[in-house]
């Protein structure tokens, strides 16, 4: 595989090491809740298209319109990150190649679905958001680019691919084994590992 150039290589070893192995209270990695900026205006509003989306994405689940993007690839090689339910934000905006990750708490102990829908009232967007039992794929990915979101803040957005991850305060939390969020949290963490280890595969 070529050299994987992603900024994020480093952060995800200790992102690595603060979940998945025991020395959690070696790490001084800290989270940040997502900081809206201003908002671009959309360029397109999706509309539920058949045959894409899974059985259990549920009748809210949408994709873009047939047409194409522009900036973005024929929709026709638009890629499904395994694990995920596709459920497209209302936001449209051209495509990039990601560089680095950004990794959110959403701020609040609700859902992915919670998550997806709270960043489509007020405008925002990214391209994953999780949850224990539930991870969203809530915009496109193509096999050399994803569709930018606007979420990770001012030149981030051109250059990362966002995952939020439901919750708050998860530095109290994977420090506090008997914390009554730390297997939630874990799990979670995991799948967002997995999610990384995927992407760096895919776009390194």
């Amino acid at each position: 595989m070529k050299r994987v150039s992603f900024m994020v290589v480093g952060i995800m070893v200790l992102f690595m090491q603060l979940f998945v192995t025991d020395v959690h209270a070696q790490s001084s990695i800290k989270f940040d809740a997502f900081v809206p900026t201003n908002t671009p205006t959309p360029t397109r509003t999706p509309t539920p298209v058949p045959g894409f989306d899974d059985a259990d994405a549920g009748s809210q689940a949408t994709l873009p319109p047939a047409g194409q993007v522009s900036g973005c690839p024929s929709p026709s090689l638009r890629l499904r990150v395994p694990g995920t339910i596709y459920d497209h934000h209302r936001q449209q905006f051209t495509c990039f190649k990601p560089t680095m990750f950004v990794v959110h708490w959403s701020a609040a102990w609700t859902t992915a679905q919670g998550t997806k829908d709270y960043l489509d009232t007020h405008s925002r967007s990214c391209q994953l958001a999780l949850d224990r039992n539930k991870t969203i794929q809530a915009l496109d990915f193509y096999p050399k680019v994803v569709q930018r979101g606007w979420c990770a803040g001012n030149e981030y957005n051109n250059l990362s691919i966002n995952v939020e991850i439901s919750g708050v305060y998860f530095d109290e939390v994977i420090t506090n084994p008997g914390h009554s969020r730390y297997q939630d949290l874990t799990i979670k963490s995991d799948k967002t590992v997995a999610l990384i280890c995927w992407s760096l595969k895919q776009y390194g």
